[in-house]
């Protein structure tokens, strides 16, 4: 009885893998070794980071200059001029200024290197928000927090920023 040609490649590819799994296995169970670890090796990596000059931490601000971005509309197509709902097709924007307080000043090279990517991914967050919910407190609450976030997750230090201060925040 022939095989088809599609049989055979699936015999193959099965054991392919199969072999695959089996090598990994022979490998990580009898032929790799864990670097054996010493307290005298712990007693000297610690020893060197006590010999490192510690400069101390010291708290700062980034201003975040006055820019005022367009927010969703509502509802999201506006309607045509004769409904008597035009009002709520209306185009919103924001207005705001920030500080972002950090926990150490002399980390602010840091800061400055994503700050290009902090500040596009800002604007498309406030692009996703509605007047709605930047003019509650909870938006707002909400919007700081996840503002500290994207700074955390950009300069790759999870306690970078503090927290943030709206210094003005207009939505109209």
């Amino acid at each position: 009885m022939p095989k088809s040609k599609g049989t055979l490649i699936l015999i193959l590819i099965n054991t392919l893998a199969i072999l695959g799994a089996l090598g990994m296995l022979l490998y990580t169970k009898v032929l790799f070794e864990r670097p054996k670890i010493t307290e005298v090796q712990e007693r000297e990596k610690l020893a060197k980071e006590e010999l490192e000059p510690k400069v101390p931490a010291e708290p700062g601000w980034i201003d975040i200059r006055k820019m005022t971005l367009n927010i969703r509309s509502t509802p999201e197509k506006p309607k045509p001029s004769t409904s008597p709902l035009q009002i709520q097709g209306k185009l919103h924007y924001v207005t705001l200024s920030f500080s972002i307080e950090i926990s150490d000043i002399n980390e602010l090279p840091r800061f400055e290197s994503v700050r290009p990517v902090f500040m596009d991914k800002i604007i498309h967050l406030l692009g996703t928000k509605t007047a709605q919910e930047l003019s509650s407190a909870q938006g707002r609450f909400l919007l700081r927090t996840r503002f500290i976030e994207i700074i955390n997750e950009l300069v790759e230090k999870e306690h970078f920023a503090k927290n943030v201060f709206f210094n003005e925040m207009i939505v109209q």
